[in-house]
Formats: C-alpha cells, sequence, structure tokens
C-alpha cells in the first residue's frame, strides 16, 4: 500500500498526469461515467510525451496508450449512499488536487516538508481508488468514508494513516538525499518541467509500467529488506518482459533501471545488456527467448481478452548516455 501511493507521488513528479486508474476505480465503483471520468481527466495536462503512433489512438481514461476503451467498468462491488453525494466528494478531491500540486509542486520538483505531507495524504487516497480499480473491489476504508451521510473531499484525506503519511514524507526524503531528481535530470538533459511519462501502458489491461523517465524503464519497489533472491528475480524479469512487449517501439526504451525507495539506491542497465544478464551472459543476444516468451505472451493475453503485441519491430541500436555500454 505504501509503494503503490509512493509511486503516485513520483507520477506526480515526473508528468503530473492525471491520476488515471484511481479515476477509473471510481468508475468501476459506479461512482460515474466514462463522460464524468473524461471530465475529472480533462482537469490535468495530457502527457507531455505521447509516442507519435499512438496519437491518433490516444484517449483518456486510462494511462497512455491506448485510453480507456480498454477498461473493463463493470463493477464487482455495490454500495449504499447517495451516488450523487459520493462523486461531489471524489470530483471536488481531484480538483483540490491539481491545484495543491499547482501551487505546491509543479511537475518536475520535489516539495517542502510540508507539502510532502498534504501529497502524501493525497497519494494515498488515489492509491485506494487505484486499488479499486485493480482488485474490482471498494477497500475498506474508503468504504467506511462512504457510508457518511455528507462525504466530503476532507474525509478522502483523512483515510490516509498518520504512520503512512510519516512513511510516505520519509521515502520523498531518502529520494531526494540521494539525489535522484537530479540523476533524471541528467538522464533526460531536462533541468524543469516533465521528465517523461507515468504509467506507460505496454500491453491494454496487461502489462504496465511504473515510470518512463527518458527512454529509462523505471521499476520503483520499497520493501523494507531486499533479502528474497526469487523476489528480486521477479522484479527482474518482469522490468524485460515488459521491454520485450513493446514490441512497436512505441516508448523507445534503451534503458532498464530499478529504484529501491527505503535505500535509496538506484540500479541502471541498458536493455540488451540486460537481457544479456539474465539469460546467462551468453553474449549472443537472446537466443530466441524474446521470440519464445512472446509466443507464449501472447497465447495468454489472447485467452484473458487482451489484444497481443504485433510483431517485434528492428530497432536501430543506440546507447544510452547514463549506462556504460
Amino acid at each position: 500500500m505504501i509503494e503503490r501511493a509512493f509511486i503516485q507521488r513520483l507520477r506526480f513528479l515526473v508528468d503530473g498526469a492525471a491520476p488515471y486508474t484511481a479515476i477509473a476505480g471510481a468508475v468501476r465503483a459506479g461512482l460515474g461515467n466514462r463522460e464524468w471520468g473524461e471530465r475529472m481527466r480533462s482537469i490535468y495536462p495530457l502527457p507531455a510525451r505521447l509516442p507519435e503512433r499512438a496519437r491518433d489512438r490516444w484517449s483518456p481514461y486510462r494511462p497512455p496508450v491506448y485510453g480507456w476503451r480498454d477498461t473493463d467498468p463493470a463493477s464487482t462491488e455495490s454500495f449504499s449512499g447517495d451516488i450523487a453525494q459520493h462523486k461531489s466528494a471524489l470530483g471536488d478531491f481531484l480538483k483540490r488536487c491539481k491545484a495543491f500540486l499547482d501551487e505546491h509542486a509543479p511537475v518536475g520538483e520535489l516539495g517542502t516538508p510540508g507539502t510532502e505531507i498534504g501529497l502524501a495524504r493525497i497519494c494515498w487516497a488515489l492509491s485506494r481508488w487505484e486499488h479499486t480499480y485493480y482488485e474490482g473491489r471498494i477497500p475498506s476504508d474508503v468504504a467506511s468514508a462512504l457510508r457518511r451521510v455528507a462525504c466530503t473531499a476532507d474525509d478522502l484525506r483523512r483515510l490516509a494513516p498518520d504512520a503512512a503519511v510519516n512513511d510516505l514524507v520519509e521515502l520523498m526524503r531518502v529520494f531526494h538525499h540521494a539525489r535522484v531528481l537530479n540523476e533524471w535530470r541528467d538522464w533526460t538533459g531536462v533541468t524543469a518541467g516533465p521528465l517523461g511519462m507515468s504509467s506507460p501502458t505496454i500491453v491494454p489491461r496487461w502489462a504496465d509500467g511504473h515510470l518512463l523517465v527518458g527512454n529509462t524503464l523505471v521499476t520503483v519497489k520499497a520493501p523494507v529488506l531486499v533479502d528474497k533472491v526469487d523476489v528480486i528475480a521477479r522484479w527482474l524479469w518482469r522490468m524485460l518482459a515488459l521491454v520485450w512487449l513493446d514490441t512497436e517501439n512505441l516508448y523507445g526504451i534503451r534503458v532498464v533501471a530499478l529504484y529501491l525507495a527505503r535505500h535509496g539506491v538506484s540500479e541502471t542497465w541498458g536493455a540488451t545488456t540486460f537481457a544479456d544478464m539474465l539469460l546467462g551472459g551468453t553474449g549472443r543476444a537472446d537466443r530466441g527467448a524474446r521470440e519464445e516468451f512472446l509466443t507464449l505472451a501472447r497465447r495468454v493475453i489472447r485467452e484473458e481478452g487482451g489484444q497481443p503485441p504485433p510483431a517485434w519491430q528492428v530497432r536501430r541500436p543506440r546507447l544510452a548516455s547514463h549506462v556504460d555500454p
């Protein structure tokens, strides 16, 4: 839960785009329809960097590039109460969130300690709505707030326990002292403003990334201990899977990065070198493993009602400036 809220904070930092999956969670819960969701989305800027080949496919209800048409708005849980009141409260919350960001934490900038406390509460609430989207049920703390006779934006803001707020503020302090933002600016050559894209959709309804900073796909994890090799291995294989699933090279991914939020540690690898290391250091690209994986993934995606990625497009080799060849 902390990790999900922290990733939302970094999404606001990277591009300031709408919290798409939180809005999708509200739609899935029956608080609003797609038209309402579009109004909420329109409060926030469109992604600063949308792949050229995806612009004609843009639709605002889902993280780029595919849009709301790839979501399943059906709710698996309902609740009693005044729907209009709840929708109004969430709409007010989203508008106040955007105003707070504009005034205190512009895109690409860290906030003061006081600002980060406010953002921690905002991101916690949004992460709970995101949970509704992914899990298909309203979390108990959100449901409790919704049962109030006159639920308000302040009720949603108060969802975050003090311990969670303190933890999220500490993660941002670690982020600041580790100079990760400076590192990301070096990667992109951007000194102010958007650094990339939040929640890049690799395969609609099947595979999303956390952050795209320049040409680096960043995965964020926040475990207290990093001592389970099997867990770390799953993270790394998932990172490679996201690169391989972007068969059209929509995002121009050249580098993958893993950021350990509690430790302030960021590791980066060139995507080709990363694949070679995971596959045993063969020195011969992927030895057919990529196509074997894509064949299996396409079958599973199709069986689960998704749209499998098209054939792999050859990419012109290009080294990233911030990783060794």
